[in-house]
């Protein structure tokens, strides 16, 4: 993470400026110099360099332990949807609880691309740590992965090319982590990004929802 350069009070902490810039800017340029893109097994790496004493703290709920909130949310959105977006929250409620897991690890808790820095075409730091401590693997990644997916429908012009590093990252992702369990997972992250928009990125972002949970269910 970023030093801590002073503490003016308590939880309250001022940290240096990080170098490079954020993944999402790499990615708005990724289309003219893929050079810019870092390989995805530097996010692996990154995340294995967050503190084993991160252990130590207080489990947060992730994105997807909080289904039922952010369903909610969704449903009073598309208040015409309610119904499937209940019955959708439900259904990433089970799986995420039925699938297999990685073990506890210490995790980021926000891991998206806003919060993670590149430099010189490698992953260098993250901020925004104040969500950290014991987690899932699974959710970080999925955390990444489900704000990506976003991304073209956000602005097709700077990342008409984002859903080819989602497939690309995911399948690189699988190899670490169980497949089912993530992909519930970046369903769940989706889902708590429907509320909040417009109406247009609110269905783009539940059709995205239900696709990722077909794939847990079904595979490729």
């Amino acid at each position: 993470g970023p030093p801590v350069v002073a503490e003016p009070e308590a939880g309250v902490i001022l940290t240096g400026r990080v170098p490079g810039r954020s993944l999402a800017h790499a990615l708005a340029t990724w289309r003219e110099d893929a050079a810019t893109l870092p390989a995805p097994d530097g996010v692996l790496a990154l995340l294995d360099r967050l503190p084993g004493e991160l252990m130590d703290m207080t489990r947060r709920d992730s994105w997807t332990d909080r289904a039922d909130f952010h369903g909610a949310a969704a449903a009073t959105a598309l208040p015409d949807l309610a119904g499937e977006i209940r019955g959708l929250t439900r259904h990433i409620q089970r799986m995420a609880s039925d699938a297999p897991t990685g073990p506890a690890v210490p995790a980021h808790g926000d891991f998206y691309e806003a919060n993670v820095f590149v430099s010189g075409g490698r992953f260098t730091r993250m901020i925004d740590v104040d969500a950290a401590g014991p987690g899932l693997r699974e959710d970080d990644l999925a955390c990444l992965l489900g704000h990506l997916a976003v991304l073209p429908d956000l602005s097709p012009s700077h990342y008409a090319r984002v859903g080819e590093v989602v497939q690309e990252w995911r399948g690189v992702f699988e190899r670490s982590v169980p497949r089912a369990a993530l992909r519930v997972r970046v369903a769940g992250v989706i889902l708590s990004l429907v509320a909040g928009t417009s109406r247009a990125h609110a269905l783009a972002r539940l059709d995205l929802c239900r696709a990722w949970l077909y794939r847990a269910e079904n595979g490729d």
